[in-house]
């Protein structure tokens, strides 16, 4: 089993470490969220999580790469032209800054849990006794309500959208985000089954009673975009909606919409669920940090 995973380590390119981070330009990428909660500004990237495998391979454990091994095979069900995706999209050094995908939600919990380990280890950390997982569902609304500086309601549901949720656009018109650009927010179509649903604007209703004011049509690259890609939020952080859905704690569910999604998985009420958290080429993570201080 471990002659196996070597080779195919080898053949994917984890020839990157955990020394080879720039742990201080990721402690400034966190973003304070709430008391002792920080979010990161940017979703794990490729070259981030393959030196989270190469150390599971140093170390010998096995088992716990097993889980972790992204699956490239997956890019097979969502693109016609896809071999250079399964080749190189997560070894290839021009796509060391687009997120990591194709992994499980298992997956994501054990890049937390490694990720704790390896930066409590380091000497000159900022953030003693830190400990890294994935966002609740709620604290990942609540950074979309802080980072466009929307109000919350008594259940920490946004009371209103501003413009540019709705429409995903600056005001020169600028696209921010990635999803697909044949399906604006009126069109559910669920990527795991192909079921659609349309609906009028009138229908499309927040938790608060708030409702929409117009359509809008998103910019749709080949695939993911860089995770540093499109105009950051108030507070910094990027891709928050769209690029790829983000996994969340909560079992099987993702938020934020993606490259391939329609616009109404980015509305920040909406989920995606993946029956069984598995691996998607739609879908990353980012991480969030409790201070120990």
């Amino acid at each position: 089993m471990r002659t196996l995973l070597l080779l195919l380590a080898c053949f994917i390119g984890l020839f990157v470490s955990a020394q080879d981070i720039n742990w201080k330009a990721f402690e400034i990428s966190l973003v304070p969220l709430d008391e002792g909660k920080y979010i990161s500004a940017f979703e794990v990237d490729n070259q981030m999580y393959r030196a989270f495998l190469a150390d599971l391979l140093a170390r010998g454990e096995t088992e716990k790469l097993a889980i972790a091994m992204w699956d490239t095979t997956l890019w097979a069900s969502v693109l016609t032209y896809n071999e250079p995706y399964i080749k190189h999209y997560h070894s290839h050094p021009a796509y060391d800054r687009y997120p990591a995908v194709n992994i499980s939600q298992a997956a994501a919990v054990l890049f937390c849990e490694w990720l704790t380990q390896r930066y409590n280890a380091l000497s000159n950390r900022k953030y003693p006794g830190a400990v890294f997982r994935l966002p609740a569902e709620k604290e990942w609304v609540l950074a979309v309500l802080k980072g466009e500086q929307m109000q919350p309601d008594e259940d920490g549901n946004p009371l209103n959208y501003p413009a540019s949720i709705w429409t995903l656009r600056e005001g020169s018109g600028t696209y921010v985000a990635n999803f697909s650009t044949s399906f604006p927010t009126q069109v559910k179509r669920d990527p795991e089954t192909d079921e659609t649903e349309y609906f009028s604007l009138a229908e499309i209703s927040l938790p608060s009673g708030g409702r929409a004011s117009t359509q809008y049509r998103g910019l749709q690259d080949a695939i993911t975009s860089p995770v540093n890609s499109f105009k950051p939020n108030h507070l910094g952080m990027h891709n928050l909606l769209g690029n790829v859905a983000e996994w969340v704690q909560e079992d099987g569910v993702t938020k934020g919409g993606a490259w391939n999604t329609t616009g109404w998985y980015l509305l920040p009420h909406n989920r995606l669920e993946v029956e069984g958290g598995q691996p998607r080429s739609y879908v990353g993570f980012r991480v969030m940090m409790v201070s120990g201080n």
